[in-house]
C-alpha cells in the first residue's frame, strides 16, 4: 500500500515553497489539497520583481493573467470592449483569486505579464516562443500593443474593488507605462484601499531624459496619490525612496498622506546618495512630523539627509514616541549647529543603527541614546566606546559592530565590560584571523548568541582558537563564510563538548554547492543535536 502523507504535513511543505514560485506553480497542479494550500501563496504577490522570489516564466505569468481576466465582471468586460479589448469567455474560476492578492507592485513585471497574455491570446505565441523572450523592450514587443494600458487600468480596478491589498508599491520608474488613466473608471464608490498597511513610493535616479526632465507620467502619479489620500488612514509602514524635486503642488500630498496615518508605526526616508540638489519632499516630510499627532510612531529610518537645516532635526526630534532610529550616510549635526536640540529631546531610544554618518556616534549616545538596548554601527572609536560604556553599560544587550585592526583593542575592552546577550561581529578580511584568535578571552559571561559575519574565509586554527578560548555558555552560533569539512568538524567538536549549544546558523552562500558526502553527513549529525539553519 502506498503511504499517504498526513494533511498536517502539506502546509509545512507549501510554506517552505512560498518564495519558490516556479515550484509552487507546479505544486498546485498535483491535487486538490496542494491547490487549496498553494494558490493563496502564489496569488499573494504574483507579479513581484523581488529578487528573493524564484521568478515564474513568461508562459506561467501569461496563464496567471488569463486567470485574472476570468474574474472580470460584466461592467469591467464592457469597459474593455468599449476600449477595443476583446476578452474570451473563460470558464468561471474555481477560486476567488483576486481576494488572495495582499501585495501589489506597480512595476515592470506586471506590465510584462500583460504583454505575455496579449502575445499568447492575440498572436498565438506558443509556450516555447513566450519563454524565449528575455527582454520585452529590446525586442520592441512593448511598443506594438496599446491595449496594455487599458488592461492595467482594469486590473487595478478589480484589485482595488476587492479591498484586500495590504501592501502597495508604486515604482515611479514604471508608472511611465501607464499612458493614460481613465479617472472616471476609478471614481467608483465600491473601490477602496482602506485595508492598506504598507506603502512604498520610490523613484529611481535614472528617471531623466537628456534635458534632465522627469520622464514619468506625473498626472498618473498624482492621481494615485489622491486615491491613497482619500482611502488610506490605517497605514502602519511608509517607505519613501529617492523622490527628487517635483513641483510644489506635489509636496503637500506626500506629507498629508504621512500625517493622516494616526496608527503609523514605521517611517523610512531615502534620498539619493549621489544627489547634489536638496531633496525638498524628504526634507519637508521630516519637518512636517512636528504636526504629526501619532503616539505610535516608534521606528524611523533616514538615509542621506543633511540636518544642517535645524527645522529638519526639530521635526525628527518632535516624535517623542520614537524607540528605534536608523541613520545612514547623514550629515549636518554638530555641537555648534544643532546639538542642543538633541540634548533637550524627550526621546529615549531602545535601538540605534548608525552607519557611515559624517558626525560622531557620541552625539546620539549622549543625548537620546542613553538607555540603548540594541546598537549597530561601523563607526566605533575610542571616544564613542567610552560614551557607550558610560551611558549604556546597564541597558545594552545587543551589539553589532563592523571592526578592523585599528579598533581591535577598543573593541575588546568594550565588550568585556558589557552585559551583552547578543554579539554580532562583521570583520574586515585582513583582520579576521587576529581578532578571532583572541576574541574568546573577552566575551562577556552573559553572552548567549555570537554571530561571525563577513565576506572572508574561516581559517581552521583561528576558529578553533576562538571556540577553545570561549569559556561561556553560548546557546546560539551564527557563522558566515566558506565553510568546509574542517570548519564543520571544529563546530561539531565544540557542540559535543558544550551541550548548551541549542542552535547553529550557517550563512554559506559562498561554496555550499561544493559540499560533498562528508560535509553533508556531518551536517546531518549536527542537525540531530541542535536546531540548524542553512541560508
Amino acid at each position: 500500500m502506498t503511504p499517504i502523507l498526513p494533511y498536517d504535513v502539506f502546509p509545512i511543505i507549501i510554506g517552505y515553497l512560498q518564495h519558490d514560485r516556479n515550484t509552487l506553480f507546479s505544486c498546485i497542479l498535483v491535487n486538490r489539497t496542494m491547490s487549496i494550500l498553494g494558490i493563496p501563496l502564489l496569488w499573494k504577490n504574483p507579479f513581484s520583481s523581488d529578487e528573493s522570489y524564484n521568478m515564474i516564466n513568461n508562459y506561467q505569468t501569461a496563464l496567471l493573467m488569463r486567470t485574472y481576466l476570468s474574474c472580470l465582471t460584466e461592467e469591467e468586460r464592457k469597459y474593455l470592449t468599449n476600449k477595443g479589448v476583446k476578452i474570451k469567455n473563460y470558464r468561471n474560476p474555481i477560486f476567488d483569486y483576486i481576494s488572495f492578492m495582499k501585495e501589489i507592485t506597480i512595476c515592470e513585471t506586471l506590465y510584462d505579464s500583460i504583454i505575455c497574455w496579449i502575445l499568447m491570446e492575440y498572436y498565438d505565441y506558443t509556450k516555447e516562443r513566450l519563454n524565449d523572450i528575455k527582454n520585452f523592450e529590446q525586442s520592441n514587443q512593448s511598443n506594438e500593443y496599446k491595449m496594455q494600458y487599458t488592461l492595467i487600468n482594469s486590473l487595478y480596478h478589480i484589485i482595488f474593488k476587492k479591498n484586500k491589498v495590504k501592501s502597495l508599491k508604486i515604482s515611479l520608474y514604471t508608472i511611465k507605462f501607464i499612458d493614460t488613466i481613465d479617472y472616471q473608471f476609478f471614481m467608483n464608490t465600491n473601490i477602496s484601499l482602506s485595508n492598506l498597511n504598507n506603502l512604498i513610493i520610490t523613484l529611481k535616479d535614472n528617471n531623466y531624459n537628456n534635458n534632465n526632465e522627469i520622464i514619468i507620467n506625473q498626472q498618473s502619479f498624482e492621481f494615485l496619490l489622491d486615491m491613497i489620500k482619500k482611502w488610506c488612514y490605517n497605514i502602519k509602514h511608509i517607505k519613501i525612496m529617492n523622490l527628487l524635486i517635483f513641483d510644489n503642488k506635489r509636496i503637500p500630498k506626500i506629507q498629508e498622506i504621512v500625517n493622516q496615518q494616526k496608527n503609523l508605526l514605521k517611517l523610512e526616508l531615502f534620498t539619493s546618495s549621489n544627489q547634489n540638489n536638496e531633496n525638498i519632499i524628504i526634507n519637508n516630510t521630516l519637518k512636517s512630523l512636528r504636526d504629526h499627532n501619532n503616539k505610535f510612531l516608534t521606528e524611523i529610518e533616514i538615509h542621506d539627509i543633511d540636518f544642517s537645516d535645524i527645522s529638519i532635526l526639530e521635526g525628527l526630534i518632535s516624535v517623542n514616541s520614537l524607540k528605534s532610529l536608523l541613520l545612514s550616510r547623514c550629515k549636518g549635526i554638530s555641537i555648534d549647529n544643532n546639538y542642543y536640540i538633541l540634548y533637550n529631546s524627550l526621546i529615549i531610544l531602545n535601538r540605534l543603527i548608525f552607519i557611515n554618518n559624517e558626525f560622531s556616534l557620541e552625539f546620539i549616545i549622549s543625548t537620546i541614546g542613553k538607555s540603548l538596548k540594541e546598537l549597530k554601527t561601523n563607526q566605533l572609536d575610542e571616544e564613542s566606546s567610552n560614551f557607550i560604556f558610560q551611558n549604556c553599560s546597564k541597558t545594552l544587550t545587543h551589539l553589532e559592530l563592523e571592526i578592523n585592526l585599528n579598533v581591535q583593542n577598543i573593541f575588546y575592552n568594550l565588550i568585556k565590560n558589557l552585559n551583552l546577550n547578543h554579539l554580532k561581529i562583521n570583520c574586515y578580511k585582513e583582520s579576521t584571523g587576529i581578532i578571532l584568535n583572541d576574541l574568546g578571552f573577552y566575551l562577556p559571561k552573559t553572552l548567549k548568541y555570537l554571530g561571525l559575519i563577513g565576506l572572508f574565509n574561516y581559517n581552521m586554527n583561528h576558529l578553533e582558537n576562538l571556540l577553545s578560548n570561549c569559556n561561556i555558555d553560548l546557546e546560539s552560533l551564527e557563522i558566515y563564510g566558506s565553510i568546509n569539512y574542517n570548519i564543520l568538524t571544529i563546530i561539531w567538536n565544540h557542540i559535543m563538548k558544550n551541550k548548551n549549544i541549542k542552535s547553529l546558523i550557517i550563512d554559506n552562500n559562498l561554496n555550499c554547492k561544493d559540499w560533498n558526502e562528508p560535509e553533508l553527513s556531518l551536517l546531518n549529525d549536527i542537525s540531530k543535536l541542535v536546531n540548524m539553519v542553512i541560508r
